[in-house]
């Protein structure tokens, strides 16, 4: 019995020699160990230069090496400067980084000006900052290179000059060109009438083609009686005004519904621009 007692007592001080051999190996053997720094990570762009990789300290970004947009990895809270209005968005949504703080990556979305925080490695931030530097590079090397010289143009020889012959000719009778025909009148774009931008509204919301609101919710249909600028180009607008219950209670929100050649093309939310799906 003694003797099982100590294969036993045996067994027990090998397994815990196993376990907690890492935790005192830098002790045991005197070497110290750096904890891993994850606020540095190391991208590889494929670039005209060839596979380049950079090291993107997230802590010590240049303004000047953001990306223009980023795509988020996690669900962002944001919210509208002075507001409590707030919205979700979802993963693989474009925002554009603002500035890098304590709290994380300050960005925005690229319609409404909605504002929000998130860790940089919720987002593709680093690769974006990889990539602006590379480009950064090569515009440089680009400009740095002169210029080809033009090739020395060979210097013709003279011309001997040939006895030409003398002939006399009778002047051609004058010959009067037709006028030429007005060129046509450029086609004007359709454009819808106020009952033809309702109707074409309230259709587009009975086949259900809108997920966020439906026909039933919508209590005022209108058309506003110019046309309207968005992201450069020019729209006719209707609008459809219904409610839904928010976090402040119930409220009224308008739809706007933009035509382009007599077809509706998208929804926006009045408020923010934002595209309605």
């Amino acid at each position: 019995m003694k003797y099982v007692f100590y294969g036993v007592m045996v067994l027990v001080a090998y397994g815990l020699g196993k376990v907690m051999y890492e935790p005192l190996k830098p002790a045991l053997l005197g070497v110290e160990t750096e904890p891993e720094d994850e606020s540095i990570v190391s991208i590889t762009v494929e670039s005209r230069l060839g596979r380049i990789t950079e090291k993107v300290d997230l802590t010590n970004v240049d303004p000047a090496e953001f990306p223009e947009k980023i795509t988020l990895r996690a669900p962002l809270i944001v919210k509208m400067p002075g507001s409590l209005d707030a919205l979700t968005l979802e993963p693989n949504s474009k925002v554009k980084p603002i500035s890098m703080g304590p709290d994380g990556l300050l960005v925005e979305t690229t319609l409404g000006g909605h504002q929000g925080t998130i860790a940089p490695k919720d987002t593709d931030f680093a690769e974006g900052v990889a990539r602006k530097r590379v480009e950064i590079r090569e515009k440089s090397l680009v400009a740095a290179q002169p210029d080809p010289e033009p090739a020395p143009q060979p210097t013709p020889e003279p011309a001997q000059p040939e006895p030409v012959e003398v002939v006399q000719q009778e002047p051609e009778p004058e010959v009067m060109e037709p006028e030429p025909e007005p060129a046509p009148e450029p086609a004007q774009p359709a454009k819808l009438s106020s009952e033809e931008i309702v109707a074409a509204m309230q259709s587009y919301l009975k086949d259900g083609k809108l997920k966020e609101f439906d026909f039933e919710q919508v209590s005022n249909w209108e058309a506003r009686p110019e046309e309207e600028s968005f992201d450069g180009e020019m729209f006719q607008v209707g609008v459809a005004s219904y409610e839904e219950e928010t976090i402040l209670g119930k409220k009224t929100i308008q739809a706007l519904a933009l035509f382009s050649e007599g077809q509706l093309v998208k929804w926006v939310y009045a408020q923010t621009k934002m595209e309605i799906r």
